[in-house]
């Protein structure tokens, strides 16, 4: 908002210490040089690029547009707050579900476990009967049909909270 050029800009956020100064120092050489911002801030980032990107882009829909730097940047900055945001509130919203999964997944065995402690001979009727083998396999399908099914419900919650859909 001051009026400065951008790469006045960015030696301003070089001289600050903090830890993207040395970012800051390499993207005001490059447009001292004449390169666009976006592409300065890209070639600066290195490996940590594809996390300017937007910011790349935004600079770059500035220089070309002519729509003010700070306004869009600003604009950015809030919409990327609200995406994280978003993206936190997602996880903890899932957390029950996935709480839940996991203790629903633990109960056959904790069944069995109960069934020993009260004297009932779970294994020996399970695998030695007709009706035992019958129960094991029906009920090895319904927790596995289970696990699926629930796994399918938060991947489809997470990726709902994700903006993807």
């Amino acid at each position: 908002r001051a009026g400065l050029p951008p790469s006045r800009t960015w030696a301003v956020l070089a001289a600050r210490p903090g830890p993207h100064a040395g970012v800051a120092a390499v993207v005001a050489a490059r447009t001292d040089l004449g390169l666009p911002g976006g592409r300065s801030v890209l070639g600066a980032a290195g490996r940590h690029a594809a996390a300017v990107v937007p910011l790349a882009a935004a600079l770059d829909l500035c220089e070309r547009s002519g729509a003010p730097t700070a306004d869009v940047l600003e604009r950015l900055a809030a919409g990327l707050r609200a995406e994280a945001a978003a993206a936190s509130e997602a996880r903890i919203a899932l957390a029950a579900p996935r709480a839940t999964a996991t203790v629903m997944s633990v109960l056959p065995v904790a069944g069995l476990g109960l069934g020993a402690l009260l004297g009932v001979d779970t294994v020996h009727v399970l695998a030695g009967t007709a009706a035992g083998h019958a129960c094991l396999v029906l009920g090895a399908a319904a927790w596995a049909a289970g696990r699926w099914w629930i796994r399918r419900l938060v991947t489809a919650a997470g990726s709902a909270g994700d903006g993807d859909t």
